[in-house]
């Protein structure tokens, strides 16, 4: 082997390990031609710092350029253009931005040489690009540092100057808050003596460590019971909404007041009204204030026990005018029984009655007994005194039943009624006595509405059908005068009437009913146009089965 080959050889290796090397470096090391109209060389280290490839780079040499951040791109260009027209000679540097492949922003700090031919000429140039993201992000945290230093120091004096005075202001304004906190402790300890609300301190774990006199009063304990748990004194029933009260405490430190129940020492209950505040977050000590609620309890079933006999007295009034037409219809059936009844016998003495014919005549004198005990069923069904008793009920028949109540009356003034009832309509969750009543005093106004002699053909129109707010509704409409402007802000207030024999009760205690059915009555009017009075109810929905 030559010494030529053996040269070629050692060069042919170090050539390598120096690519090696170049190639191991973290910066960018580039070669490229003087007019950069082409790239000899650039070292993978530019698919790791731009994310983009080197091939890209080496069918477009100056793909770089369009990587350059936007506000930094005139100033590389400059210097690019600087060095094309021979201006900047020599070893050039300059930091700029580029926008990486993943959109990240990155430094770069360029080091550019030119490489000479042997007449002297640039024929190349070469360079090393290194990120410097990190240096740069450090220099904008010192400078950045060094500002809020100097803001801090300065701020800082000017708190320093003030602590004196601020001090002394402070120290004056906590005596203050000392008195002032004095003065409401007293407030407060006459308020929880003064017994006029129940008050109790307890934590959230159920132990309650003092009382006033009016809370253990209405519980049945004395102080020598102290301390008590409300955990122990709250019926089973309600321990979940003591539960969601505690969570309520720790999340907003309040307590929203609720109604629940104690059970009392001798093993009775009170109903009370409770709210309270955290005092204390270490201990988790609060404070509550009972209201016993006994006798608001027995008001508002003393209000209910007046609403029930107002209900029954306005049944009885509508039955009192309806008293004669139910005669009649009790009469008529009456007096065929004594007819038939009479008849029968005549024929049985002259003996011309066969049993076959006796048997007929009973079966008519039966039907016509069914017909009146119907009758009177309905009456006193309509005005016994009784509890509501809600359940699923078709308002086309409510409708019907309430049309058999008036029907004498309309047949006295000569009142047209039409029907249009819903067959689909669904069934309502509702009293049928106290709807009933409702619509037999609808029907009796309308009734009255349409006897003036001004109104020549009086009709009412009855519908039921499904409104836009999917609620089931009954519409009653009549051709009468209307209601007066001035009178349709009063119609439903109690004692308000335009009839002379009337109390003013009807559409008041009308309206409360529909309204605790969860519904509305509602009257539309206009001079000279029909009055319709709109009952809308929610429709009935059946149970999920499975469900409580």
């Amino acid at each position: 082997m030559s010494l030529a080959e053996d040269l070629g050889r050692l060069a042919d290796s170090e050539m390598v390990d120096l690519r090696q090397l170049v190639e191991s470096l973290d910066q960018i090391v580039f070669l490229v031609a003087a007019d950069m109209s082409r790239v000899f060389y650039v070292s993978p280290a530019y698919e790791r710092i731009t994310g983009y490839s080197c091939e890209s780079l080496y069918q477009n040499p100056r793909a770089w350029t369009e990587l350059i951040f936007e506000s930094d791109r005139a100033f590389v260009i400059e210097r690019l253009a600087q060095r094309l027209s021979g201006e900047l000679q020599g070893r050039s540097e300059m930091e700029y931005r580029i926008r990486a492949a993943d959109g990240g922003i990155r430094w770069l700090r360029n080091i550019m040489t030119p490489i000479c031919d042997e007449t002297g000429q640039v024929e190349r140039l070469a360079g090393l690009a290194e990120e410097i993201t990190a240096r740069k992000q450090t220099e904008s945290t010192v400078t950045e540092f060094h500002a809020d230093l100097a803001r801090k120091v300065e701020l800082r004096t000017q708190e320093l100057s003030e602590t004196v005075s601020r001090f002394e202001r402070e120290i004056a304004q906590r005596k203050q808050v000392e008195a002032e906190l004095r003065r409401s402790e007293a407030q407060f300890r006459r308020l929880v003596e003064a017994n006029i609300i129940g008050v109790m301190f307890s934590d959230v774990y159920g132990n309650i460590t003092d009382a006033n006199g009016a809370f253990l009063q209405m519980t049945g304990y004395t102080r020598a019971d102290l301390p008590l748990r409300w955990d122990k004194m709250t019926p089973p029933e309600w321990s979940h909404l003591s539960q969601l009260a505690i969570e309520q405490l720790a999340r907003d430190g309040t307590v929203t007041p609720i109604e629940k129940e104690y059970i009392r020492k001798d093993g009775t209950r009170v109903p009370v009204l409770i709210g309270g505040a955290l005092l204390d977050r270490e201990n988790w000590r609060c404070v509550f204030f009972v209201l016993d609620l006994t006798l608001r309890r027995l008001a508002e079933e003393q209000v209910r026990e007046v609403s029930l006999q107002l209900e029954h007295a306005s049944r009885l009034s509508v039955m009192g005018e309806l008293l004669a037409d139910m005669a009649h219809e009790i009469h008529q059936p009456l007096g065929v029984i004594a007819n038939y009844a009479n008849g029968s016998l005549r024929r049985l003495k002259k003996g011309q009655l066969t049993v076959g014919a006796l048997k007929e005549r009973l079966r008519e004198i039966a039907a016509e007994s069914m017909r009146v005990a119907d009758v009177l069923r309905r009456i006193r069904e309509f005005i016994r005194r009784r509890e509501p008793d809600r359940k699923p009920v078709n308002l086309n028949e409510i409708v019907m039943d309430a049309l058999q109540f008036t029907r004498f009356e309309r047949r006295e003034h000569r009142v047209a009624v039409m029907v249009r009832p819903d067959r689909d309509l669904p069934a309502v969750q509702a009293d049928r006595v106290q709807i009933t009543q409702v619509l037999v005093n609808l029907l009796s106004n309308a009734i009255h509405a349409v006897s003036s002699p001004r109104c020549e053909f009086p009709k009412i129109l009855i519908s039921t059908f499904v409104n836009d707010a999917d609620m089931a509704e009954i519409a009653v409409a009549d051709n009468g005068p209307g209601v007066a402007p001035s009178d349709v802000p009063r119609i439903f207030d109690r004692f308000f009437t335009t009839k002379s024999s009337g109390l003013g009760l009807g559409l008041p205690i009308s309206r409360s009913i529909i309204e605790s059915h969860g519904g509305k009555l509602e009257c539309d009017s206009q001079p000279g146009e029909s009055t319709v009075f709109r009952v809308t109810l929610p429709p009935h929905k059946a149970p999920v089965e499975g469900s409580p």
